[in-house]
């Protein structure tokens, strides 16, 4: 009897792990895509059209730092493939060998900010999980976001528990370029542009639950704030945010630029001491000299 017993755990453990291993999902097959890259387009994340990202992959992967992009478009427009997302930053960090993605998600108005910073959770654990099928190191990531993406990455550099919470696992550090929104209760209590009140309403109790600084946690991801100086309110903002990061025991840097709004996003990946600046915070980030 205690022969059967044995006979049939063993039986058990076998079937439950070739059931296990029939549900791990299959490694994604990369397509050539040009310049010696590869690619995986539209890969999804979600059920909706939106839900969906493009991975650009290195002849070598592995072992391979990420960059995740979020694209603007005061929450409502934009998309993954617009040349200022990706054109500049896709040929100069994977000429350095990283993987480099560019994530959709739903928009106004179908889908709130809030619903917006989850689906950019459920990208960042899906694009984890497949950069590490692919030989990849998923956890030296870079999360990275232009605008209204900035804000999205901002509040998941505040609340890294939500992406965690998604599947995600932590991930290096998160550059903003570019947004105001930082500090949303300033913003929004001062005169402002008609977009952010489509984007957030009218109610304090919404810009306290959407706004980075305020929903700031001492787990927050180290922070890289790119502001711009043409713009009266993207560097104080930035700055607010992280004495407030720095005081909650993250790592956080402001980096002002002359460059436009848009020119923050298209020149980023430029042979420019704007880039050499990114550059130099990534490798500090990469290397954990900038970890406390």
């Amino acid at each position: 009897m205690r022969y059967v017993s044995r006979g049939l755990a063993a039986f058990i453990i076998a079937l439950m792990a070739a059931l296990s291993a029939l549900a791990e999902p299959p490694t994604p097959s990369p397509q050539a895509y040009r310049d010696g890259l590869y690619w995986l387009p539209d890969l999804p994340y979600g059920d909706h059209p939106r839900q969906r990202m493009d991975i650009y992959l290195p002849s070598v992967t592995q072992g391979a730092p990420v960059i995740a992009m979020v694209h603007g478009g005061a929450w409502r427009f934009g998309d993954k493939r617009h040349r200022t997302v990706v054109k500049h930053k896709l040929a100069h960090w994977s000429s350095k060998g990283f993987i480099f993605a560019s994530i959709n998600y739903r928009l106004l108005p179908d889908a709130n900010p809030g619903v917006q910073r989850d689906d950019i959770a459920r990208a960042l654990a899906h694009l984890q999980t497949t950069v590490g099928q692919l030989g990849g190191d998923a956890e030296r990531l870079i999360l990275m976001g232009h605008s209204a993406g900035g804000h999205l990455a901002a509040l998941l550099a505040a609340r890294p528990d939500i992406a965690y919470a998604a599947g995600a696992t932590p991930w290096r550090a998160t550059i903003v370029l570019d947004s105001a929104a930082v500090d949303l209760e300033t913003l929004m209590g001062a005169p402002h542009a008609k977009l952010y009140d489509a984007a957030f309403g009218d109610e304090p109790k919404h810009w306290q639950r959407l706004s980075p600084l305020r929903q700031l946690q001492p787990n927050a991801s180290d922070l890289l704030l790119i502001c711009s100086q043409r713009r009266d309110n993207a560097c104080p903002a930035a700055q607010r945010f992280a004495t407030a990061a720095e005081a909650a025991g993250s790592h956080a840097e402001v980096s002002p630029q002359p460059y436009t709004h848009t020119g923050i996003n298209a020149r980023l990946g430029q042979a420019n001491a704007y880039t050499s600046a990114v550059d130099a915070f990534i490798q500090r980030q990469l290397s954990g000299s900038d970890k406390r």
